[in-house]
């Protein structure tokens, strides 16, 4: 076994050999024999104990860090949603429905249809065209 498929298998499984690919294992235990096998083994050991640490978590920590995703989500929401609203929507769509409703107050007075209320809905939604509610 070469130093390089030697190095390869060592960051790939780590530096238990016991772990590695039965094919390799034999090769790999007569190199690990080696100085240059042994140096190599012994960093990854200690980069494997470093790793295998158990982190101390608090009780309460993975609820803080929940909630702190999720309010750090909102405020981006809430960010991107105002940013896309402009600040002139809200007295344009008070404006429009004022108008909508003047336009419509005109063209269709009140007392015109008040003992008809299904064609009053045929006109503002079907268009003249026949309704599935309408009596016909």
């Amino acid at each position: 076994m070469t130093r390089q498929e030697f190095l390869m298998l060592v960051e790939t499984w780590g530096a238990d050999i016991s772990r590695w690919p039965l094919p390799q294992q034999d090769a790999a235990r007569r190199f690990a024999l080696t100085t240059e096998g042994r140096s190599i083994l012994d960093e990854a050991m200690s980069f494997d104990q470093l790793l295998s640490i158990k982190p101390v978590i608090r009780s309460g920590r993975p609820a803080d860090v929940a909630f702190a995703v999720m309010q750090r989500v909102a405020t981006e929401r809430r960010s991107r949603w105002l940013d896309w609203l402009p600040n002139w929507w809200v007295p344009a769509s008070l404006a429009c429905s004022a108008l909508l409703g003047v336009s419509l107050a005109v063209a269709i007075p009140p007392d015109r249809y008040a003992d008809n209320p299904e064609a009053t809905i045929d006109f503002f939604l079907d268009g003249g065209s026949a309704s599935f509610w309408s009596a016909q």
